[in-house]
């Protein structure tokens, strides 16, 4: 059931990322994989997809815990097999490339800037004790400053809204009090939310 809850939890936030891609004109590349939330619900083969995000999973976030699903994972390597790139989960940023690899709560993100400067072009992660993690990407310099604002009001909206994605509130049948899992509202005794209307929260 657990399991379950989480994977349209999982395709909910993949629409609401992709939308925020597409609002800053991120356009669609080939190398940003999407979580197949509806394949994997409904058994059907996640295919590719599955295979690279498990390969990352498997050598950069292999502290991901069993019921953390990968929203987006961005593939930097040159043969696009997924051993390099990044992991955005509801949880973490996970992240490889040459140098180093890490992961960062998504509590401890302040901002996510993008750095089009004549000293290079990044994406960087600021955090609350202060440090900064350079995060990596395959957009066009074009881009990149969207792209960064996509990932920060995604991130942001991640953080504003903790409770409905807690595994102890999930694994409750029903709930007195009810969070949304669409947009976060908090409310009690009705069938659907009265923000969004969203009726399969339980």
């Amino acid at each position: 059931r657990l399991r379950r809850i989480k994977n349209e939890k999982a395709g909910l936030l993949v629409a609401r990322l992709k939308k925020e891609l597409q609002n800053n004109n991120v356009s669609d590349n080939d190398r940003h994989y999407f979580y197949p939330a509806a394949e994997v619900l409904e058994n059907r083969n996640g295919g590719d997809v599955i295979e690279r995000m498990e390969y990352a999973k498997g050598t950069y976030g292999v502290s991901m815990g069993d019921f953390e699903y990968p929203i987006m994972m961005v593939d930097t390597t040159r043969t696009q097999s997924g051993k390099e790139g990044m992991l955005l989960t509801p949880e973490a940023v996970y992240y490889s490339n040459f140098v180093t690899c890490g992961n960062i709560k998504v509590e401890d993100i302040r901002a996510i800037e993008a750095s089009t400067g004549f000293l290079g072009k990044s994406v960087t992660a600021y955090l609350n004790d202060g440090s900064k993690v350079k995060l990596p990407h395959v957009v066009d310099a074009k881009e990149l400053k969207g792209y960064a604002k996509a990932l920060n009001d995604f991130v942001m909206y991640l953080k504003e809204r903790p409770f409905s994605r807690k595994e102890k509130y999930l694994a409750k049948e029903k709930h007195d009090v009810i969070c949304c899992f669409r947009c976060g509202y908090v409310y009690k005794g009705l069938k659907e939310c009265p923000k969004c209307g969203y009726k399969q929260n339980v």
